[in-house]
């Protein structure tokens, strides 16, 4: 993985996995931060620009795919790194 602004700032990171090509990538905890747990979290894949989607729990996320949408609020995290 290539080093972004928030990798140089120290901030600590867990690692994803693209759910299309299987690319791995990772989401910050300052990123996380701002997101409450149960809550939908979509980010591109960095590798083949695919749309990821999350459900975050306890410190981390669930695995990526494709999200029955039931009402839940979501956080796009698309262009913000």
């Amino acid at each position: 993985m290539s080093e972004c602004e928030l990798c140089n700032q120290g901030d600590p990171s867990i690692t994803v996995k693209c759910w299309s090509c299987q690319g791995v990538f990772h989401l910050h905890q300052r990123q996380l931060g701002m997101v409450e747990e149960g809550v939908v979290i979509i980010g591109d894949c960095p590798d083949c620009g695919v749309p990821n989607c999350w459900v975050k729990r306890d410190n981390g996320v669930t695995s990526s795919g494709a999200i029955l949408y039931r009402g839940e609020s979501i956080v796009d995290l698309r262009g913000k790194r």
